[in-house]
């Protein structure tokens, strides 16, 4: 019998990742030269498409583990040059089903262009779409869009790290405002760091860091927005909440 070889489905390159990944680290990498690349670090409130050079034989990780939010979904619109993984498990990138879907650290790999009958080429020079799905500890999703495009010459980084929106003044203010109250209700022995309200507090703070504003940082860390202002009122600082909100 003669076996008749077939070329692998867009799909099917998609879900194995076409070669074994090689191993990377989070932290970044070493480029051919021996010197460390850099992180890249990218906003989580940018509302524009990002641009990713993926270089040959180097892959570039995409990290969402310093802003907290969990992949839930991909999609490369043309696998034809670049082939992805996870630290986790998709259900769009795994040949099996996921236990418990989601993922912390997408890596991007390119590959030799692929002929996939049936499925248009991104024209040269534009770039392949990559759409990103995250989902925030509040529950709250996210869109992010990039275009990968081929690098030349040495890579120039290896690590895209996805960060926490930046806090205006105003926000920096209230927030040391708030856990300078929480140090005067400690003094005045009204709360001490073993209460379970010390820890839910502290949650509330990095909530806040990470963006979110004062009722949903309140109702997530399930402490009351009276005491929010009980301990604002308390803080050296004297910022008000006058509508909830930061």
């Amino acid at each position: 019998m003669i076996k008749i070889s077939r070329k692998p489905s867009w799909k099917q390159v998609l879900s194995a990742g076409l070669l074994a990944t090689a191993l990377t680290t989070v932290s970044g990498g070493l480029s051919s030269s021996g010197l460390a690349l850099a992180t890249r670090q990218i906003s989580s409130d940018t509302q524009r498409t990002i641009d990713l050079k993926i270089w040959e034989a180097h892959g570039v990780n995409l990290s969402f583990i310093t802003v907290g939010e969990t992949i839930r979904k991909v999609w490369l619109d043309d696998p034809a040059q670049f082939v992805l993984n996870v630290d986790g498990c998709l259900e769009n990138l795994s040949a099996d089903s996921c236990a418990e879907p989601g993922a912390s650290v997408l890596h991007i790999r390119r590959i030799k262009p692929i002929n996939f009958p049936g499925l248009p080429r991104t024209p040269s020079g534009s770039g392949a779409h990559l759409t990103v799905i995250t989902e925030a500890v509040n529950g709250q999703r996210k869109i992010y869009s990039f275009r990968l495009l081929t690098g030349t010459g040495q890579p120039e980084y290896s690590t895209i790290e996805i960060t926490p929106a930046p806090l205006s003044v105003r926000n920096q203010i209230l927030i040391a405002s708030i856990r300078q109250g929480l140090e005067v209700a400690q003094k005045n022995q009204q709360i001490s760091p073993n209460d379970p309200l010390w820890n839910r507090i502290e949650t509330f703070f990095g909530l806040l860091n990470n963006g979110q504003t004062v009722e949903q940082a309140a109702a997530q860390a399930q402490i009351s927005l009276a005491l929010v202002r009980r301990l604002n009122s308390l803080g050296s600082r004297g910022s008000t909440i006058p509508d909830f909100s930061i």
